[in-house]
């Protein structure tokens, strides 16, 4: 498992071509995390911005569908942005765990287009939506 610095991460839950997120918790107080890092030691100049610009358009949202970002620094050369941990889990588990019948299903899309709203309300427009944030 990846070392963070002030953090035990505990299991990987998503992973993309250029971004792996963990659950995890703080070494001072055990708070449950997320952490979402960049992949590669050596980045494009757009990823690193497209963290920065993620965490500054997050970190003040206070909305109950979306989690904001707690945290955004540099550890072993690479960007770590951490936001409260939720439960949550990724569509593709959901999918895989639970039977899929048609209530569940519109269950689920209604969460995910609630929380698209508050997302849209302010005035964020969000163009990679990967990992679920239903609770």
């Amino acid at each position: 498992m990846i070392a963070i610095s002030g953090y035990d991460v505990l299991e990987q839950i998503y992973e993309s071509d250029n971004t792996c997120i963990f659950r995890g918790k703080t070494l001072e107080h055990s708070n449950s995390v997320i952490i979402k890092i960049l992949k590669s030691d050596y980045h494009t100049r757009e990823e690193p911005a497209r963290f920065r610009q993620e965490y500054e358009m997050t970190k003040n949202l206070n909305l109950d569908r979306v989690v904001s970002a707690r945290r955004l620094f540099t550890n072993h050369n690479t960007l770590v942005l951490v936001f409260d941990e939720f439960a949550s889990s990724s569509l593709d588990h959901l999918i895989a765990e639970q039977e899929f019948c048609l209530e569940n299903a519109l269950s689920l899309a209604l969460q995910l287009a609630e929380a698209l709203c508050d997302i849209h309300k302010a005035k964020i427009i969000h163009k990679n939506i990967t990992y679920g944030v239903c609770r």
